[in-house]
């Protein structure tokens, strides 16, 4: 616990008391010459449409920033069978098959198979998630640069 004692606060004051002072003054007169001032303004209620609008943004800004939490985001298959990165994919994919109903796995697992297979892909399928390694067309796992 850092104890304080006269001659530290005397030494603060003296150090910072110079720089702060100033400031807290003009603080201290603006606040009280912005509020003298604002109550000679009334305050007028924002128009109907601004006031819609503003709703609307905040409501898709709300939306978009739901959509980025975890319980959102796609199913880890590293996670989900508590498998390190290294695992082999035959190891891996049984794993994930007893997770899954009926001990099967699903057309995106299969199509997602034989895409990680390298170490590469792998590193790509934790930076960038399933749907790059699955719905890319032209994207190959020995090219890395491709995904950018």
């Amino acid at each position: 616990m850092v104890q304080i004692n006269l001659s530290t606060l005397k030494t603060l004051c003296l150090t910072l008391g110079p720089f702060l002072l100033p400031r807290l003054l003009a603080y201290y007169r603006s606040f009280r010459a912005s509020r003298a001032q604002s109550k000679a303004i009334p305050i007028r209620p924002l128009p109907i449409h601004i006031y819609r609008s503003l709703n609307i943004l905040f409501i898709s800004t709300l939306l978009f920033f739901l959509s980025t939490l975890p319980y959102f985001a796609p199913e880890n298959i590293f996670r989900a069978t508590s498998s390190r990165i290294q695992t082999p994919n035959d190891v891996l994919f049984n794993r994930l098959s007893t997770i899954r109903p009926s001990n099967t796995l699903t057309p995106a697992d299969e199509h997602l198979k034989p895409r990680i297979a390298s170490i590469d892909a792998r590193c790509l399928y934790l930076q960038y998630g399933p749907a790059v390694l699955q719905s890319c067309p032209f994207c190959l796992s020995d090219e890395p640069l491709s995904y950018f």
